[in-house]
């Protein structure tokens, strides 16, 4: 299967996504509406490829990079997620034993990997969590 991706209107996406899935107001939590379910979350390109990316907070109060690839004809390959998961800020190399499953429910391939705060916003958000958490 053919993948043809338009790379720099998708990392303009990438970003536009990033900037807002990375507010701790807009971190995920189990039990909200899944992120696919909201635009700002969500690139979809021209021949069917679907990306949906958020911060998602577990129940023990961690954050993770949460990032889900689709295609309208099956999956798309794994060097395409690889190219992907870089442009949202993936660090670490697409394993299928380590960070990647596939879906089989929504047929996707799922990567994630800690969320690590970058500015102080982010640390306030994530520290917030945790005093939330101990109440």
């Amino acid at each position: 299967m053919t993948v043809s991706l338009n790379l720099e209107s998708l990392r303009v996406e990438a970003q536009r996504i990033k900037t807002y899935a990375e507010k701790p107001e807009n971190f995920y939590h189990p039990g909200k509406e899944a992120p696919g379910y909201d635009e700002n979350f969500v690139a979809e390109t021209e021949d069917g490829l679907r990306v949906v990316y958020s911060i998602t907070i577990d129940s023990d109060g961690k954050a993770w990079k949460h990032l889900s690839v689709s295609y309208q004809d099956g999956l798309p390959g794994i060097i395409v997620v690889n190219i992907i998961a870089r442009m949202f800020g993936f660090t670490q190399p697409i394993n299928e034993n380590v960070n990647l499953a596939i879906n089989e429910r929504e047929y996707c391939y799922a990567v994630v990997e800690p969320f690590v705060p970058q500015d102080a916003h982010e640390k306030k958000g994530l520290a917030n969590l945790d005093e939330t958490k101990t109440l």
